[in-house]
């Protein structure tokens, strides 16, 4: 006879409906690289459902026993077929408890009564289309052998044990042999997992997560391009081979290059995440229907947001740099920022398409929250005054970093400015109108309709330079800031063709292609026009002694990211056959892993050549938005 004791430690009152997948683990104190999803019919997360588990089904009896602990009930199951020539027993425990208090991880107790422990290991269990990780060891004393196996449950990839968490616990006396005894716990686990229990059509509705995207690749040339890009960025979420082991909070963050091992940054930057490359994964993969990819991104940006609802430019993922207590060289950007904000309202509101009933779980209401928060955070930093000169726009964010010529060796370095920035970046103010106004219009809030109205005012009346036939680089207590940057010529095309006008976009638009430049086979656009390398004459002379004048008209590069902003901008004016033959050049640049550099040149400081997810994940928007209209209007949709 094979015994079973059978523990399962639960909280309290999270309900969903019909199928869930609950994210699963082995640990409770900290996020593993085994994280997966638990399937179920039941919702194991309500205390109600639990006390109704069977005492009775197939050919299994039971007893109820006294309890010990604070538990809702701990049960003797027994198993006997008619002719009792096979019995199997298992004791079930139920217990409930939202704080860490409440658990422990299931050796403790064998460990206390000197059981000792081998073969500890992690084990992968598939049930239909789902993977979790189960604790496996076996446990061994006097003479006897028992085989453990445990895991843990949350309502959602928060993982806040406040809002409930459950742990499933099997021990198995091994009377064969250890493998008989794991395949009775594995047809319990099955029957854990099958059980239906509960009238599910009363409890709030829940969306069935399908781990196939709804996409189907095809066999053209740009499918199998966005396939492998889609690939590779799913490579580039933490954990990964790069960063094996990330803190918890930031686990499933995107790491935004790869990283040459040889440059003397590699150990600063090679756990990057940027806050902006995260918004564009999430806008990547929801094209794409990967609904639980982004929702783990958004995750993990949510647990990285300060108390005040601030957000930094990027975050280390093999540390907690920066945080509120420590952001010492640290910077905030409002633009990216809001490009997160953006990203998450055009996930609920494609998301939801999917499933009405989304928007009622607590998964969105958190979404939300957080949400609301950083957007506050950022209509903070909107000019009121009417008499300032920037009124209306949003100012740049905290921190920044600056090239200085070293006094003792005469190189340039960067070096670090603390300090709120006054200056106003008009592409920014562009990713923030969208966000203010499609956060708007989906919460059907006043005051971001309001903040977002005047900022477009500002932007048009204030930002647009007739001269140079598109929006300034940016605004300053003095007036405009007359750079020729390429962003604000192909972000603004698609803001005037949002705000219907469409005589200016097209003027936008084409002072874009003059940015157009050919670097050996490869096609694009570059960052500026007739401005200095380095904006300071000093530090570039430093990198250009025999010409310490020379201009981005002078260089020959193509940067991906800014000419997948330009074609989506064609896309967005109707030019549809351009924007074809631009992404076609594109792909040339594609490397067999799927990723697309970041340009086509090594500017120190600046720019470089390794695989980008920027890149990339602009290169799967632009590619959706050719495949299907519809995603093509719902990115920065028409007023």
């Amino acid at each position: 006879m094979s015994k079973i004791i059978f523990l399962l430690f639960v909280s309290i009152n999270f309900s969903f409906a019909n199928y869930y997948k609950f994210p699963a683990d082995t640990s409770y104190h900290f996020a593993t690289k085994n994280e997966g999803s638990f399937p179920s019919n039941s919702n194991y997360l309500d205390r109600e459902v639990l006390e109704s588990f069977p005492k009775t089904f197939d050919n299994w009896s039971s007893e109820d026993l006294p309890l010990q602990m604070d538990l809702v009930f701990h049960r003797y199951y027994e198993y006997r077929t008619e002719k009792e020539e096979e019995t199997r027993s298992l004791y079930l425990l139920v217990a409930h408890g939202s704080n860490e208090s409440d658990f422990h991880a299931a050796e403790v107790c064998y460990f206390g009564k000197e059981w000792q422990m081998e073969n500890r290991s992690i084990k992968t269990i598939k049930l239909g289309d789902s993977k979790f990780p189960i604790r496996y060891s076996v446990a061994s004393k006097d003479g006897y052998q028992r085989v453990l196996m445990y895991w843990y449950i949350w309502p959602d990839h928060h993982r806040r044990i406040t809002r409930g968490m459950t742990m499933f616990r099997l021990a198995i006396d091994v009377d064969n042999s250890i493998s008989d005894a794991v395949d009775v716990g594995m047809k319990f686990i099955q029957y854990i997992s099958d059980v239906k229990i509960g009238d599910q059509k009363k409890l709030p509705a829940f969306i069935k997560l399908k781990e196939q995207l709804p996409v189907k690749f095809k066999k053209d040339r740009l499918s199998q391009a966005i396939k492998k890009a889609y690939v590779w960025l799913l490579g580039q979420m933490t954990p990964n081979d790069i960063v094996p082991n990330p803190v918890s909070p930031r686990r499933n963050l995107i790491l935004s290059y790869i990283a040459n091992p040889e440059s003397p940054a590699f150990p600063y930057i090679y756990s990057k995440s940027s806050l902006y490359d995260n918004a564009l994964t999430v806008i990547a993969f929801a094209m794409l229907g990967d609904f639980e990819n982004a929702q783990k991104i958004i995750d993990g940006v949510w647990r990285s947001q300060s108390e005040t609802g601030k957000h930094w430019f990027s975050v280390n993922t093999h540390n907690l740099w920066p945080n509120d207590k420590d952001e010492s060289g640290s910077i905030v950007r409002n633009g990216a920022s809001a490009w997160f904000g953006y990203a998450v309202v055009f996930y609920l509101d494609l998301r939801k398409k999917f499933d009405k009933a989304y928007l009622t779980t607590s998964e969105a209401k958190s979404n939300i929250y957080f949400l609301k928060k950083m957007t506050n955070y950022i209509i903070d930093r909107q000019i009121t005054d009417k008499k300032d000169k920037r009124y209306g726009l949003i100012t740049g964010g905290e921190g920044s970093y600056y090239i200085a010529k070293n006094p003792q060796s005469g190189k340039p370095e960067e070096l670090y400015r603390k300090g709120k920035i006054e200056w106003n970046s008009i592409e920014h103010n562009i990713d923030s109108y969208y966000l203010l106004r499609d956060l708007g219009r989906f919460l059907n809030n006043k005051k971001y309709i309001n903040s977002a109205n005047l900022l477009k005012d500002s932007l048009v009346k204030k930002s647009w330079n007739s001269k140079l036939k598109q929006f300034n680089r940016g605004h300053n207590k003095n007036g405009g800031d007359p750079v020729e940057a390429l962003d604000t010529a192909s972000w603004g095309a698609m803001l005037l063709n949002s705000i219907g006008k469409k005589k200016l976009a097209n003027i936008a638009l084409n002072k874009a292609h003059k940015y157009y430049t050919q670097h050996g086979k490869f096609k694009g656009h570059k960052p500026y026009r007739n401005f200095l390398v380095y904006e300071s004459e000093e530090i570039n002379k430093i990198f250009y002694p025999k010409n310490p004048k020379k201009d981005w008209n002078d260089i020959p590069i193509v940067w991906f990211e800014g000419t997948y902003g330009v074609i989506m901008a064609k896309l967005k004016l109707g030019r549809i056959k351009e924007a074809m033959r631009d992404t076609k050049h594109t792909l040339l640049a594609q490397g067999n892993d799927g990723a697309l550099p970041y340009a086509t040149n090594e500017i120190e400081f600046q720019f470089t050549t390794a695989p980008s997810v920027a890149s990339t994940a602009w290169f799967i928007m632009v590619g959706r938005a050719l495949q299907d209209r519809k995603m093509r209007e719902a990115f920065w949709s028409k007023d």
